[in-house]
């Protein structure tokens, strides 16, 4: 509940200059405060009779989550391999561009 006290202000705050939301400090504390708000009320609301519902929510949805993270990485280490061999014959210019060429792709 304590985050719940400090996204008050924070968000007011953020407010205030909406020119600078999302790029200031007080947006990160703002976040902050809100994702340990969410926290605690889902972890409060495991131990009501809810849990059935909320496990048969969020499991489906933490196995995708480890999945594409684990597809992800295999791909990103695949790419990394194959794209980023130093290439002797290429001038450094063209292999920084081929760098971030497959800095985008991953």
């Amino acid at each position: 509940m304590v985050g719940a006290l400090a996204s008050i202000p924070l968000i007011v705050l953020q407010l205030q200059s909406p020119e600078t939301a999302g790029f200031s400090p007080i947006s990160a504390g703002a976040g902050l405060a809100m994702a340990a708000t969410y926290l605690g009320i889902t972890a409060l609301l495991m131990h009501t009779p809810l849990r059935a519902a909320l496990v048969a929510v969020f499991a489906p949805l933490g196995r995708t989550a480890l999945t594409s993270y684990v597809t992800v990485t295999l791909v990103a280490l695949g790419v990394a391999t194959l794209w980023f061999r130093p290439i002797s014959w290429l001038p450094r210019t063209e292999y920084v561009q081929l760098t971030d060429v497959g800095m985008a792709a991953v």
